[in-house]
């Protein structure tokens, strides 16, 4: 078990970073809701850039200098690794078939003509879950094999993604009022819970809200 400066120094950079994410997204949301606000669609598209500029050298730093790891998934282990790398994708192509990829990537135009940008969706997996995208990063965070180091940043950025799921749900009660409150009550967060006793019950998904 090492534990060096440099990885203190690299964990505060993450910590940062994700401070300044979340600060500076503004009324873009992760749910790739359109930008508002007057800013203009060119400012989801600049953001994402830096976004991906500043990830870039902090995650390849992350990798240079990052120790033996505590735990290793070996021999039937693996299965279940697979079963959480797998789980993480299929989160991430069901979020994207519900979400406008263009809006939230700033290379196409939100629809200015609605009055609160989108309305609701609850088809696909945010019929079981409010936030699939949030909930498969997690999955692939705890899926890698981690030394200290890694399992103190697994950590941060875990509970930077629960963070950014509860600011999100503040800005969609802000947004869709009572219709999002009783979405919330009906769908779980991150684990269908909600969904799976419904299925028990013989109940069909929850209608008239949106999911992040």
């Amino acid at each position: 078990m090492e534990w060096r400066l440099d990885h203190g120094a690299c964990l505060a950079l993450w910590a940062l970073w994700c401070v300044l994410h979340s600060a500076f997204a503004g009324p873009a949301t992760a749910a790739g809701r359109p930008l508002g606000g007057g800013r203009g669609d060119g400012y989801r598209l600049a953001y994402n850039l830096v976004s991906l500029l500043t990830l870039l050298p902090l995650a390849a730093w992350t990798l240079a200098i990052d120790t033996e790891p505590l735990f290793r998934w070996a021999g039937p282990l693996r299965a279940a690794q697979a079963v959480l790398v797998a789980t993480g994708g299929a989160l991430f192509a069901a979020g994207a078939r519900q979400y406008p990829l263009g809006a939230f990537l700033g290379i196409a135009r939100g629809d200015r003509n609605e009055k609160n940008g989108r309305p609701f969706v609850t088809g696909g997996v945010l019929g079981a879950i409010r936030h699939p995208w949030y909930a498969g990063g997690i999955l692939f965070l705890w899926a890698r094999e981690a030394s200290a180091f890694g399992l103190a940043l697994n950590l941060l950025l875990s509970a930077y993604f629960v963070a950014g799921a509860f600011h999100e749900e503040q800005r969609l009660l802000r947004r869709y009022g009572e219709a999002y409150r009783r979405y919330r009550e009906e769908v779980s967060m991150f684990f269908p819970w909600k969904w799976l006793r419904r299925r028990l019950r013989g109940r069909g998904n929850p209608g008239g809200a949106n999911g992040a």
